[in-house]
């Protein structure tokens, strides 16, 4: 990203639960290369691997060190109030803010209670998921409706990163005057320069990226392996990324008689490094589960993004609206949730070189589309950060 002075003086908060690198970075590093005083403040999911929270500080297009909080929690409602409790403390005791940018509904419920308080001027809450039957616990899931009510109602704009939450909102009871404040503020790609060529790659390597768990649908990429192999036998599966799941996906492997075709690489901690292991496969697979309490159905998956930053075409399943548009740059294709429909897909591409070229060069032109400077300079035309705080 380039540097420039275009919100010099502007003091800006940004509060995220984080896991690795994300939208809170991204939108951190593009501030702080626009000449900002950021402070960002990240708090852990209950499965990152660093459990504390931390801050830092980012101003003259440089990031400071992080600062640690040594308090954690086994208990997840605890852990939320902690967090919330955090955030209040230390954005009250660093001064006033131009903006704060609250990453999801809990977050940006604190960035208007300091709004009121007269701490910051102008909240953004920025919608990374929603889903209105997030919990199955009643009571539980009517807190965080109301939660992310508040947070809509109170803030100056709202960042979504599909249309359907909007939609999805107004199901569950949110009134349209609000429709107006809310923007489609889709995941980003980087700008990944690869080590020598793009055209250097492992022909028949499908890669498949993130977090081990049941809603990722690794399972039916595995059982759809043998069909591969049986028409591409040099192909193989590189799973990059850990979870609760891994030990059970090793075991269908050997069920599925397709260890060897498959390589686990377990959590890679460097963003950098996995975007360059990415780039030398031949193409990724996002055989998302759909279901109605499914964070990914009203989403645009990051690892969607990643993958055309990589410069791979991607095989998702019809979960996320992104496959629209994949299909439409020839970047990608959707298919259904089903093991046949998986299998056909991946040796459609693999099969046929020149096919494979094609869509690879889509891939690249979709993803110099959605470069976060691009994504970010149009979302912030809608808000007023200019102007300092008394």
């Amino acid at each position: 990203m380039k540097v420039n002075n275009r919100y010099s003086g502007s003091r800006i908060v940004i509060v995220s639960h984080i896991y690795t690198t994300g939208p809170s970075h991204m939108l951190e590093c593009y501030l702080r290369n626009k000449g900002a005083e950021v402070l960002f403040l990240g708090h852990p999911f209950h499965f990152a691997p660093e459990p504390r929270s931390h801050y830092r500080w980012s101003q003259s297009g440089k990031t400071g060190e992080n600062h640690y909080v040594n308090l954690f929690f086994r208990n997840d409602v605890i852990n939320v109030i902690k967090d919330s409790l955090l955030t209040l403390w230390c954005v009250m005791k660093s001064g006033k803010f131009d903006a704060y940018v609250g990453i999801d509904g809990v977050n940006a419920v604190m960035g208007v209670l300091l709004k009121k308080l007269g701490i910051v001027r102008r909240v953004i809450y920025y919608t990374i998921d929603f889903v209105p039957k997030r919990f199955s616990f009643a009571p539980l899931n009517a807190l965080y409706l109301w939660l992310d009510r508040v947070a809509v109602s109170g803030s100056d704009i709202v960042w979504n990163l599909s249309g359907r939450m909007t939609q999805e909102r107004e199901k569950y009871g949110l009134s349209k005057a609000y429709r107006s404040k809310q923007h489609v503020v889709p995941m980003g790609t980087e700008g990944f320069q690869k080590k020598g060529s793009r055209d250097t790659y492992r022909k028949n390597s499908i890669a498949h990226m993130g977090h081990l768990v049941p809603v990722h649908g690794v399972s039916l990429l595995i059982q759809a392996l043998p069909e591969i192999v049986k028409k591409v036998p040099s192909a193989h599966l590189e799973i990059l990324g850990g979870g609760p799941e891994e030990d059970d996906l090793k075991r269908l492997a050997s069920q599925m008689n397709v260890a060897r075709y498959i390589t686990f690489h377990g959590y890679i901690k460097s963003h950098d490094e996995l975007l360059t292991m990415l780039s030398e496969c031949a193409v990724g697979v996002a055989p998302y589960v759909d279901s109605a309490d499914s964070f990914i159905r009203n989403s645009d998956p990051g690892k969607v993004k990643a993958y055309l930053d990589a410069g791979l075409p991607v095989i998702v399943t019809k979960v996320p609206d992104v496959w629209r548009e994949l299909e439409k740059y020839k970047a990608g294709v959707g298919i259904e949730y089903d093991i046949h429909a998986l299998s056909d897909a991946v040796i459609w591409i693999l099969s046929d070189e020149k096919r494979l070229s094609t869509y690879r060069e889509g891939a690249n032109v979709m993803s110099r589309k959605y470069r976060w400077e691009n994504i970010y300079t149009k979302a912030l035309s809608f808000i007023d950060l200019g102007s300092r705080m008394p």
